[in-house]
């Protein structure tokens, strides 16, 4: 069945886009099969759209302090709100809805209250995990806890290969829509490929160390449950800092690649990426349903929002009837989220509970209620843009919507991009991003985040307090 309606065609191929750049299988031959498969697996990947985009300022989050930061180095401002960006706890939904929980807290319920069956004493698995950890991590000046340098330049380079993977996809089904002969596409793609590979090599080149000790853990750490637990119960508490902020505890996080907010960063590396509005195959799975639902963009890809911080309630309308050639041009850049303190293998492991019921945290599936489960999924990954640009014949609604934008100065989205709006930490509302309008093309330069990427947990706790 073809979708015509143009609100929910244009949802579906956002998400169909994004979700293909970032979670799809080479589909090409000459690639070793370890590097075909997606670094995020459909199985157990999420991706969200915003709801109405989120706006940043580039000058919230340069520099954030890191516990690796040199004396007297490192924006504790910027650490602050990275953290406050990346940590909420989001609903398993395609339109990106916040839950009440964050990942920091629950996390902190798990290690710092947890039961665990004890096992047998393996002085050999003991020694096993001490070496993993030794190269995974380690002891900062102040006696703190964090990644090691390899294992932060291993996650520098998969963030790269990571990108580079995505840009070569993004390059082959943007060659692909605009009607290319296969054999053309695989000639017209060649550099991408090239810069894919090297950047897979650079990776791999140093991989084997990291993932050595990554396997170790799960599956010596089966056997020593209890240690396991307690040495993440460490390193979280290893890991907490006021951060300027007296009597508070924050546990700091980074994002690769490091220069992601820079405008330079963007203009000299990221790709652009386009999508032209055409009638498609109707919604196939539940996340794709609901997306083009009456609660999602079912109700129009035109969203308005007075919330500086993208919150509260969205009134949405649908494009006009006579809107024709509809076309969406960004930048943008893939950029991964790491947290040295969280220890994803927990919830990988057997005989644990803590104070949920069984399944409480999370029970492994895509529809989760929020209202059952505490963490659901957890945010691994997002996607930003710059210079977005949406033209089209347009109907007689746009103008109505641009003067309300700029003059009124409130929040405008147009599906999971921001046209107008404030930005994200901007609390006193003292600078309005404008949109532009040429009479075809809608602009908007600015940094802000349109989706992200999320791992599902596993079945945790296995074991609940009640039954």
């Amino acid at each position: 069945m073809i979708e015509t309606d143009v609100n929910k065609a244009v949802a579906l191929q956002v998400y169909r886009t994004i979700q293909h750049i970032i979670m799809g299988d080479l589909p090409v031959e000459g690639v070793p099969e370890e590097q075909a498969e997606s670094p995020y697996p459909s199985g157990n990947t999420y991706v969200t759209l915003e709801p109405v985009g989120r706006l940043l300022e580039e000058g919230d989050y340069k520099d954030p302090w890191t516990p690796s930061s040199k004396k007297g180095h490192g924006n504790l401002d910027a650490a602050r709100a990275l953290i406050d960006l990346v940590d909420m706890g989001q609903e398993t939904y395609p339109i990106a809805r916040a839950t009440n929980n964050t990942v920091d807290h629950v996390y902190a319920d798990i290690v710092s209250k947890p039961s665990v069956k004890a096992g047998q004493p393996d002085p050999d698995l003991e020694a096993q995990l001490d070496a993993a950890d030794k190269v995974l991590f380690h002891e900062t000046e102040d006696g703190d806890i964090d990644d090691s340098p390899k294992y932060r330049h291993f996650k520098k380079l998969r963030t790269a290969y990571n990108d580079a993977r995505a840009k070569y996809l993004a390059a082959r089904l943007d060659l692909i829509e605009k009607g290319v002969a296969i054999e053309d596409v695989e000639v017209r793609t060649t550099s991408q490929k090239q810069t894919m590979n090297d950047a897979y090599d650079d990776w791999q080149g140093i991989a084997e160390d990291i993932e050595d000790a990554l396997n170790v853990k799960k599956t010596s750490g089966k056997f020593l449950v209890n240690s396991v637990f307690a040495r993440a119960k460490t390193n979280f508490e290893k890991s907490g800092y006021e951060l300027g902020v007296p009597d508070a505890t924050y546990h700091p996080v980074r994002v690769y690649p490091s220069t992601w907010a820079s405008a330079d960063a963007a203009r000299s590396n990221w790709p652009t990426l386009t999508i032209t509005h055409k009638e498609t195959e109707t919604d196939k799975t539940e996340e794709e349903r609901n997306l083009t639902a009456d609660g999602g963009f079912g109700n129009g890809f035109w969203g308005w929002n007075i919330d500086s911080e993208g919150g509260g309630e969205i009134k949405r309308d649908k494009l006009h009837k006579n809107t024709k050639n509809l076309k969406i041009s960004f930048k943008y850049a893939l950029c991964s989220i790491s947290r040295s303190w969280f220890d994803a293998t927990l919830f990988h492991l057997p005989n644990w509970s803590a104070p949920f019921r069984a399944g409480g945290i999370s029970d492994g599936t895509r529809s989760q209620p929020s209202t059952q489960h505490a963490l659901p999924m957890v945010p691994t990954a997002f996607l930003c843009v710059r210079d977005v640009e949406i033209s089209a014949d347009w109907g007689d609604d746009v103008k109505d919507y641009l003067s309300a934008a700029n003059h009124q100065k409130i929040g405008v989205g147009f599906g999971p991009f921001k046209l107008a709006g404030y930005a994200e930490n901007n609390k006193n509302e003292t600078t309005h991003q404008a949109v532009t309008f040429d009479g075809d093309t809608l602009k908007q330069p600015g940094l802000q985040i349109v989706a992200w990427v999320h791992e599902i947990l596993p079945y945790s706790p296995p074991v609940g307090l009640t039954s």
